[in-house]
Order: structure tokens, then sequence, then C-alpha cells
């Protein structure tokens, strides 16, 4: 049998990632300003790439985004010069990001995300699931927030601790059942230590998601989007709860 894929028009695969907009055609940022700029990504080891003084100065002014060393599709990213939002292709909303280059060392152009930047910047939801919940010390710490016309429309946290997935998981399930999350968690075939929560409630799609990368060490993130945003499927609205 001969599948024949038809890409979209100018010859993008329409099964690949969302095309990426620019600052001329997207105009102005969720917040009204215009100084809309196109960043372009850099792929490699961040330490190679900083030992070019001429790429850590961009990457000091902004002027360039990080994003690892297994190359991707991005190309670049729209970003406000102004607000330092920048649109995100997958979600269409404006994204605002701590750190905003995870990839990129610490610096005024890009601020670390910190116990005061989750409290100061996300919601209830993502503030308990980052200290009550986990109840230890975080590090590696990342958070977002999306906006769209009519305002807050997403939030991330991604966060690791130096605690046993076990333990982890035992303090989790009790904030997943307030918060309406389904009994037990999808469990991935091909690693046995990963463990995925999806549900949706009060118009809200959750995404909560668990892994044990080693014996002591747990990696969990949260995200939740409006669900006519949301980029994976979710079976039930548990909004009488």
């Amino acid at each position: 049998m001969i599948c024949v894929i038809h890409a979209e028009e100018g010859g993008r695969d329409p099964f690949g990632p969302p095309r990426e907009k620019t600052a001329a055609e997207l105009v102005q940022c969720t917040n009204g300003h215009r100084t809309l700029r196109d960043v372009p990504v850099v792929y490699g080891h961040v330490g190679g790439l900083m030992s070019s003084p001429v790429i850590a100065a961009k990457a000091e002014n902004g002027d360039v985004v990080f994003a690892g060393c297994i190359v991707g599709p991005r190309q670049h990213w729209t970003v406000c010069s102004t607000c330092g939002l920048r649109f995100d292709d997958q979600y269409i909303a404006w994204e605002d990001s701590y750190p905003r280059d995870l990839f990129a060392p610490e610096s005024k152009m890009n601020p670390s995300c910190t116990s005061d930047t989750i409290r100061r910047v996300l919601s209830k939801e993502l503030q308990l699931i980052t200290f009550e919940v986990i109840g230890a010390k975080p590090f590696l710490l990342s958070c977002s927030r999306w906006y769209g016309s009519s305002g807050i429309v997403g939030e991330s946290v991604c966060v690791s601790t130096k605690m046993k997935g076990t333990d982890v998981l035992t303090k989790l399930e009790v904030w997943l059942r307030d918060m309406g999350a389904p009994a037990k968690a999808n469990l991935d075939p091909a690693d046995a230590k990963d463990r995925t929560w999806k549900w949706a409630v009060g118009g809200k799609s959750f995404v909560v998601n668990l892994n044990a990368t080693s014996e002591d060490t747990s990696y969990i993130s949260l995200e939740w989007h409006k669900e006519n945003i949301a980029t994976v499927p979710f079976s039930g609205d548990k909004s009488q709860k």
C-alpha cells in the first residue's frame, strides 16, 4: 500500500511542528507592545557556545536563544523587547517563563526560577505542588505562563527534588485526589518509572508527570491549559466534583 501525504501550502508537513510565526506577522504581543523581534535559536553545548565572546555577548543581550545539544526544528522565537513575552506556536499563545532560556546561564535577560518567582507569578495550584506536596527543597526549577486574548490560558511548573519516587508518589496522590485526578496513573511501557495523570476540571485540562530518575531523585511536571488550546486528549470532565 502506498501512502501519499499532501503537504500544506508552502510545502510544510501537516504532521510536523507548527510553522513559526514572525514578528512581522504577529505585529504586537498580547500586552499591546509592537517591539517584536525574531531571535534566532542556536544549538550546542552551552559551555562550548559561551566560550565564544561573540555568542556570550549575544546571550547576555538576549540576541540568541540556546536550545540544548539536540537539534530540533525550531529556528527562532518571536520575542517582545518590552515585556519579554515570546510567542509559542504550539499553543498559539504568548509565553512568559523563568528562566526564559532554560539552557543558558542566569543573567539579567535570563532570570532564574525561584520559590519567590513561583509564589509571585503562578497560581495557587502550582504553588502547592511545588512546595507543600513535594516537601523537599527543589532544584532545576522552571515555570511558565501562557497568555491569550482572554488572559491566562495555561501554566506549567517543572521541578527536580532529592526524594525517592515512592515518597513523592505518596505525597502526590493525596494532592491529586483533592484535584479530581484519576485514581490511577497511566504507566509508560517504555519506562516503568514514568507515571502520567491526565484529567479535566472546570474547563481546564491538567497533566501531571512523575519520573523517578534515580533512587534518590525525582522529576515532577504539572501543566494545565484551557481545554480549547490543550494539545493532548482528555477523557471526561470532572467539573461537577
